[in-house]
């Protein structure tokens, strides 16, 4: 089974409303037969830098991840582009929200 992490724009962002998004691509992949991860999945809730939870993301992707699902509007995230680019230097598959 193919593992895919979600990425989507999240600072700046209502977090309720991107936990949901997030929730919702996260079960159309499970359907989709992917085991699906958010970087909320990745996140034990406790109080980090922001960094932390980038490097936390990061590491995912280049040692678990096989695909890297870019929602829309990802180009103007700096955190989206960070695990773009990842997914790009890695040879990811990427997947691009319409």
């Amino acid at each position: 089974m193919e593992v895919v992490y979600i990425s989507l724009p999240i600072t700046g962002k209502d977090l309720e409303v991107v936990k949901a998004r997030a929730e919702e691509l996260k079960a159309q992949f499970t359907e989709l037969g992917y085991k699906a991860v958010t970087p909320f999945d990745l996140s034990d809730n406790n109080v980090k830098t922001y960094g932390t939870y980038m490097g936390d993301d990061i590491r995912f992707i280049i040692d678990k991840a096989d695909v890297v699902y870019l929602d829309n509007g990802f180009k103007s995230s700096q955190g989206c582009m960070l695990e773009y680019c990842t997914a790009k230097i890695y040879h990811k598959k990427r997947i691009y929200g319409n």
